[in-house]
C-alpha cells in the first residue's frame, strides 16, 4: 500500500497496531500531519495562534533561528523594503518627526506600522507621520498589509 500524501510505500506495522488501527494510510508522522492540516485548516490555524500566544519566547527563538538560517532572504527583503520606503517618502516630509516616531516605538517596545500600506494592490500609502501607528509585534503581523477600506473612503 502507498501513502496517500507522498505515494511512498507504507511499511507494515506491528501486528497489534494493525489489529487496533487497521491499515496505515500514511508513511510517516509528517504525512499524517500534512493530511490533517489539509483536512482541518481552521483547527490548525486556531491551534497555531494559541501556541504563538502561549509561547512568545519559543516563537521569538524560532523566528531568530529562521533569520540566521536564511540570511539571503532577509537581505533581499530588507533591500526591497528600503526601496519601497524611499519611493513612498515625499521630499517635503519632516524627517525629524519620522525619527521621533521610530524612537518612541523602540522606547515602548512596539513596532511602527503604516495605516495605509506602502505596498498594496489597491492603494499606495505614504511614509509620513500621520500614516504611522504603533502596534505590538503580534498585532502588526496579524494586520500584515491590510487596511480599513472605510478610512480610504473618508480620504477620497
Amino acid at each position: 500500500m502507498n501513502c496517500i500524501v507522498c505515494a511512498k510505500e507504507v511499511l507494515p506495522q506491528h501486528k497489534k497496531a494493525i489489529k487496533r488501527w487497521g491499515e496505515r494510510k500514511y508513511c510517516s508522522k509528517r504525512c499524517t500531519r500534512l493530511a490533517y492540516e489539509e483536512k482541518y485548516p481552521e483547527r490548525v490555524a486556531i491551534a497555531k495562534q494559541k501556541w504563538v500566544e502561549n509561547n512568545p519566547e519559543k516563537r521569538a527563538e524560532a523566528s531568530n533561528n529562521y533569520r540566521l538560517r536564511n540570511p539571503e532572504f532577509y537581505r533581499q527583503y530588507s533591500s526591497l523594503r528600503t526601496r519601497y520606503m524611499l519611493q513612498a517618502k515625499p521630499a517635503w516630509v519632516d524627517e525629524a518627526k519620522l525619527l521621533e516616531f521610530y524612537k518612541l516605538a523602540v522606547e515602548l517596545g512596539l513596532e511602527v506600522d503604516h495605516i495605509i500600506p506602502i505596498k498594496h494592490d489597491k492603494v499606495c500609502g505614504l511614509h509620513v507621520p500621520w500614516n504611522l501607528q504603533l502596534l505590538t509585534r503580534s498585532e502588526n503581523a496579524r494586520k500584515s498589509n491590510k487596511f480599513d477600506e472605510d478610512v480610504i473612503g473618508v480620504i477620497k
